[in-house]
């Protein structure tokens, strides 16, 4: 009987540990896919809310600006990515249109003939 005792009192820890690790690894294993998938879904969620966001800005223009001032504000408002291609289209389309002022809801993947178009006004 005290063989018993002393089997028990000399390794009874190594027994609790070795069934905390048991049922550690039985709850990480039954949760893997779970944790793994909530990470995919979190950064999808984000990519759909981006995009979404992307997809309509509202942009306010000032009045009596100029379009170089204005390919600036629309580059901050990341409307456009090149100055040089909106100031080119501004001359070819809107040279003889007056630039509209206040406040505009406009889509980021809107070509730019469309765009100068929406903001210029017939003077």
């Amino acid at each position: 009987m005290n063989k018993i005792k002393d089997f028990f009192y000399r390794y009874f820890d190594f027994l609790i540990a070795f069934i905390i690790i048991v049922v550690i690894s039985f709850v990480l294993y039954i949760n893997l896919n779970y944790l793994l998938n909530l990470n995919n879904v979190s950064i999808e969620q984000e990519k759909l809310e981006s995009s979404e966001e992307a997809s309509e800005i509202n942009v306010y223009i000032p009045a009596n600006i100029s379009p170089d001032q204005l390919a600036d504000i629309l580059i901050g408002y990341e409307i456009i990515t090149g100055k040089e291609e909106f100031l080119i289209t501004y001359e070819q389309l809107a040279s003889q249109r007056e630039i509209k002022s206040g406040d505009f809801l406009l889509k980021s993947d809107t070509s730019l003939q469309d765009l100068v178009l929406s903001i210029t006004s017939p003077e």
